[in-house]
């Protein structure tokens, strides 16, 4: 629920060449927790509720040109797939 209600409120937002250095840096911040709760979910074989979470980081990398998070989240689940 949680995750449809944060993907709305990011629907609202302006675009990137409205938002200033502190709005970037915040939405970065939610792009990496939703990548935290994607490898908890991993942890707990609890993945089919990553979906919402994948959707938060897709928005935040694609709307507001953060693709950079992409090779964040590959590198931290990659590390999450050959440690477990």
């Amino acid at each position: 629920m949680h995750q449809r209600w944060i993907f709305a409120l990011l629907g609202r937002l302006p675009g990137p060449e409205e938002l200033v250095g502190n709005d970037i840096s915040t939405l970065r911040n939610l792009g990496r927790a939703s990548v935290e709760f994607i490898k908890h979910d991993m942890d707990s074989d609890n993945e089919e509720d990553s979906a919402g979470y994948w959707m938060i980081l897709a928005a935040i990398a694609e709307r507001w040109g953060q693709r950079d998070l992409w090779e964040e989240a590959r590198s931290t689940l990659s590390r999450k797939v050959v440690a477990g």
